[in-house]
């Protein structure tokens, strides 16, 4: 998979954190050019159905963002 950023590791971080206290991370937290590096990787994915209903911004913006395996194994630096 190639090395990865600070700014893409500092995301994981982020993501895997889930203490926050505006909730649990959301997509719209992180940068869209590290977003669009990390979904493609697939080492994060979006929660389907947590978009909120109001939103000032775009809904897509709100969802609930989680690690997936490949992503909980880069933090680590485990093997995948």
């Amino acid at each position: 998979m190639g090395k990865l950023t600070e700014p893409q590791m500092h995301a994981l971080r982020m993501v895997e954190r889930r203490d926050w206290p505006a909730g649990e991370p959301r997509i719209g937290w992180i940068s869209s050019s590290t977003r669009r590096v990390l979904l493609g990787k697939g080492l994060i994915q979006t929660r389907p159905g947590t978009a909120k209903k109001r939103a000032a911004f775009t809904p897509y913006a709100t969802e609930i963002v989680d690690l997936t395996d490949a992503g909980r194994q880069a933090l680590t630096g485990e093997p995948g």
